[in-house]
């Protein structure tokens, strides 16, 4: 595949070098017109032995430097920049955001930036109708959305914190446990603990999609450094987030009012590596602490 395409642009390039050749490009998560589908790990070249996706972009970014007449813009890490047209310093200039780390690719283009560098994202009608099918509940009562684990046991959320979440919320609140398939007997065992019905752990029982909907509905989620809390700031979900290993003032929410709560250790933050004390950062942060930045947030969510 990718030797034809770079055969094709340079017989158009020799052939008619005045005219300016715009190749397709797909992301790796849809299918191509044609057919052809790149998806996740399944494209596999043999320049350098077996390699994924990643190396193939790679290498098709050096082929394109030798044919010519792309645009190539990247930072100059590893040498890339002898094969880019425009350069931006890998370097990071101070803690900041990350989403400000990954706008500055846009300096070496010239392209100033945007004063309101929020995140948005549009749920189509027809997910969110998926979402009230599967979940007809959803319209009796208001409903916060609880998800406690993230990509490391370093940030998850405690059991005393979520209990004492529940005792306050649930009077007045649906609540919902979040995450993967393989956290769902986890999740059941803090529900057991936060007396929350079993049907209402949605582990893995909604596709991506529909979990951006379902988020978009609720009148808050709580939630440790993961995933789910960087999509509800996109549809504007009211959030309380909880920051143990990584730092808050780079991925930490960014919408008007929402919250980020850490403890103040000297070791934060290890972006969780090391070792940790006996009682870990996420542990340090007192239940009481939680249920009043929830029930704030709350408040200003329904003025």
């Amino acid at each position: 595949m990718r030797w034809s395409l770079c055969r094709s642009l340079l017989a158009s390039r020799i052939s008619m070098p005045n005219a300016r050749s715009s190749p397709p490009c797909f992301p790796v998560s849809v299918r191509s017109p044609g057919g052809c589908s790149c998806r996740g790990r399944s494209y596999r070249c043999s320049r350098q032995g077996s390699s994924d996706m990643q190396g193939f972009k790679n290498i098709l970014v050096i082929d394109l430097a030798f044919i010519g007449d792309v645009v190539r813009v990247g930072y100059d890490a590893q040498h890339a920049g002898r094969f880019l047209t425009h350069v931006q310093s890998h370097m990071r200039q101070g803690l900041k955001h990350e989403r400000l780390n990954h706008l500055e690719i846009l300096q070496c283009l010239r392209i100033p930036p945007s004063e309101d560098t929020s995140l948005q994202l549009r749920v189509p009608p027809e997910v969110a109708a998926s979402v009230q099918q599967k979940l007809p509940q959803l319209t009796a009562r208001p409903y916060v959305v609880l998800c406690p684990f993230g990509n490391s046991p370093k940030k998850a959320l405690q059991i005393a914190q979520l209990r004492a979440v529940s005792e306050a919320l649930r009077a007045d609140y649906q609540l919902f446990f979040i995450g993967g398939p393989n956290q769902e007997a986890a999740l059941q065992d803090m529900a057991a603990a936060c007396a929350v019905p079993v049907a209402q752990v949605l582990a893995g029982r909604l596709a991506l999609p529909e979990l951006t909907a379902f988020l978009q509905g609720a009148a808050l989620l709580v939630a440790t450094d993961t995933g789910p809390a960087h999509i509800a700031q996109a549809v504007h979900c009211p959030s309380v987030v909880v920051y143990g290993p990584m730092s808050p003032l780079v991925w930490g929410p960014v919408n008007a009012h929402d919250r980020a709560i850490c403890a103040d250790l000297p070791c934060m933050p290890c972006n969780c590596k090391g070792q940790c004390p006996a009682v870990t950062c996420i542990e340090r942060i007192p239940p009481a602490e939680l249920v009043a930045a929830i029930k704030k947030r709350l408040t200003i969510a329904e003025r």
